[in-house]
């Protein structure tokens, strides 16, 4: 579980498109194999989406989900906007479904010695 929780914290992600790339994204296809019995048995197989592209020169929209094909379902789909304020990030993250549906909005300063200094506000059910 520690696994998945640290796939998805997303408390310091700082997105970032280098080589003038308009887009990025990957797709990782995973599953259990287990060998019993003299078989192999697939389970859990999933897809893992993540994407994003920069809206404008400052602004960037990211977006990741899992889709579990036992389920048939997508599982913690979230979508990021984040801005570059010049001393200042502004991220605003959105999970439309899910356990933890809600919104997070954060302003802070960029300067590593006042990371603490930031504005902060979430739905009353968003966990990160």
């Amino acid at each position: 579980m520690s696994t998945l929780n640290n796939m998805f914290d997303l408390e310091n992600y700082k997105p970032e498109f280098s080589n003038g790339k308009l887009w990025d994204a990957t797709i990782r296809l995973s599953a259990d194999a287990i060998y019993e019995d003299s078989k192999w048995n697939i389970e859990s197989p999933n897809m893992t989406l993540n994407g994003g592209f920069n809206l404008t020169n400052n602004w960037i929209l990211t977006y990741s989900g899992n889709y579990d094909f036992d389920k048939g379902t997508i599982t913690i789909p979230t979508f990021n906007l984040s801005r570059d304020l010049h001393c200042w990030n502004f991220n605003f993250m959105w999970r439309p479904s899910g356990y933890s549906k809600g919104f997070r909005l954060k302003i802070n300063l960029k300067n590593p010695d006042l990371q603490d200094v930031k504005v902060r506000s979430t739905s009353s059910n968003f966990r990160n």
